[in-house]
């Protein structure tokens, strides 16, 4: 995927929507992610996309999601005590 990317056969928007039409097409029946944080995806996929039409390599991605055990504070599974 990386390498698609890089040679521009495929943009990162075009990636993170693509991945995000998996996980709604199978994250029904094997409920693995606990939320799903589109918009940083989406953000950090526009970011990748200039970063590619300035000729810079976009690095990363950032995850689109998180499961159980993977918390960010104020996130669907942190509990206040």
């Amino acid at each position: 995927m990386a390498a698609m990317v890089r040679e521009r056969r495929i943009s990162p928007v075009e990636l993170v929507d693509a991945h995000f039409r998996q996980i709604a097409k199978h994250d029904p029946k094997i409920n693995a992610f606990v939320s799903l944080l589109e918009a940083e995806a989406r953000e950090a996929a526009k970011q990748a996309e200039a970063a590619v039409t300035r000729g810079e390599t976009p690095g990363l991605l950032r995850c689109a999601g998180h499961r159980e055990g993977q918390l960010r504070y104020g996130g669907p599974t942190h509990a206040l005590r």
